[in-house]
């Protein structure tokens, strides 16, 4: 699994990265198999002003394609990395999930002469129409 980092508005020292690459290898060792590339951005959203304005954006591309995007905020940019780091894992296993779930209603419908639709909504979750007599 390949990790990125990017930062804006933000100094991120070589030593806290290459912390925070071994912390997050471990927290995505579940999921590790299933990610190509980790792609991690760490934001000041309000400059110096304080409070939740750290923000982290955790895209994670997956094996055979797609991704999880996972958003969380912080008061510290550690913070608001390993709250998204808690998430992500579960996300992508749970995107797995569900891809192997269609694969079987899609193998046993096609063996009964059944056709499922797929579509995307427009908030990206997967739909799934059964549309049967279709030979």
């Amino acid at each position: 699994m390949e990790i990125q980092f990017e930062t804006r508005e933000i100094e991120l020292p070589k030593h806290a990265r290459d912390q925070l690459v071994g912390r997050i290898s471990s927290a995505m060792k579940q999921a590790a198999s299933k990610v190509r590339r980790l792609h991690i951005t760490i934001k000041d959203v309000n400059g110096g002003k304080g409070g939740m304005d750290k923000v982290c954006t955790i895209e994670a591309r997956l094996d055979g394609g797609g991704q999880v995007v996972v958003v969380d905020k912080g008061d510290t940019s550690a913070k608001a990395i390993f709250r998204g780091l808690s998430r992500c894992p579960k996300l992508v296993t749970r995107e797995f999930e569900q891809r192997r779930r269609i694969d079987r209603h899609l193998l046993a419908n096609t063996e009964t002469g059944k056709r499922l639709q797929f579509s995307r909504t427009e908030d990206e979750k997967m739909s799934v129409d059964l549309i049967s007599g279709v030979s």
